[in-house]
């Protein structure tokens, strides 16, 4: 009986830990801002970016839209973290690529791949040009999107579903030896350690998917400009995608579990979606 509590006490103790460390960067979300890589350094968002932001926040009923702090990220990708209901507020991590007017723009940016400068004058680097140009549609989409996790506390999602499993996978274990057959008792823990770590990476993939799709329905259905501007960037990112991709010769069990446990959805079938939501959402389709 005393090992069984103790047992208990490590299992809630555990599961307490992963919520507050997993949340703890988003009740202080400066620190995602201060994340190595997250931040490019010596930019800062122009005050219209901020304002705008705000005003889109406070379109999709965002609770204290004055909370959300923005800046720019190092990469070609956005990100948030945070919650406006506490007072460490919300960030909205914007790439660089937002801040683009012209080509000439893209070239004296001094955006590197994979280590190196782009050679703006091959192939690749004609499309990545091209690509890294963004319309307000395209830009509003992705304001909207980020906000829409912010408004629905996304990032809190993926820590607590952590610590749930590993309560339910610790009363599972004390409970399931009742209706075991003896033989089965040796190996029962082994089994089902093995069953809810694949179970907690199917559900985590299929919240985590399931919440990026949200956000797209939830950016695209603010106007339909908006929709059309998701529509505009998952093409973008499918070429830059299908581009630098290396062909693979075959299917490896690798290359199925990468693709299979992604945080993201594929583009091609959140484009699909975004699509289907251009043709019915309200609103301008102007590129303003």
């Amino acid at each position: 009986m005393e090992r069984l509590r103790s047992i208990r006490k490590f299992a809630y103790l555990t599961a307490g830990g992963i919520l507050v460390l997993g949340s703890s960067p988003h009740v202080f979300p400066e620190a995602i801002i201060k994340k190595e890589g997250n931040k490019a350094p010596d930019v800062s968002p122009p005050r219209e970016l901020e304002n705008h932001v705000r005003k889109i926040a406070a379109s999709m009923n965002v609770t204290n839209p004055d909370r959300i702090r923005v800046f720019i990220t190092s990469g070609f990708s956005s990100v948030c973290g945070g919650t406006t209901l506490l007072p460490g507020g919300a960030v909205l991590g914007l790439p660089r690529s937002v801040l683009f007017r012209s080509d000439k723009d893209i070239v004296e940016s001094g955006i590197t791949m994979h280590g190196a400068p782009v050679d703006w004058t091959t192939e690749e680097g004609k499309v990545l040009r091209e690509t890294l140009l963004p319309s307000t549609r395209q830009t509003n989409f992705s304001i909207a999107h980020e906000l829409s996790h912010i408004k629905h506390h996304d990032s809190f999602y993926p820590i607590t579903l952590a610590s749930v499993f590993l309560i339910v996978g610790y009363h599972a274990a004390i409970s399931l030896p009742k209706y075991l057959p003896p033989s089965f008792i040796r190996v029962e823990h082994a089994v089902l350690a093995v069953v809810s770590l694949l179970g907690y990476a199917v559900v985590s993939r299929s919240v985590r998917w399931w919440l990026e799709y949200r956000a797209d329905s939830t950016a695209g259905r603010c106007n339909r400009s908006y929709a059309l501007g998701g529509v505009e960037l998952m093409k973008k990112r499918k070429r830059i995608e299908d581009l630098f991709r290396v062909p693979k010769k075959r299917v490896s069990y690798e290359n199925f579990v990468s693709s299979y446990f992604k945080s993201h959805p594929p583009y091609s079938e959140r484009l699909e979606r975004l699509e289907q939501l251009s043709h019915t959402s309200s609103g301008d389709d102007s590129d303003t």
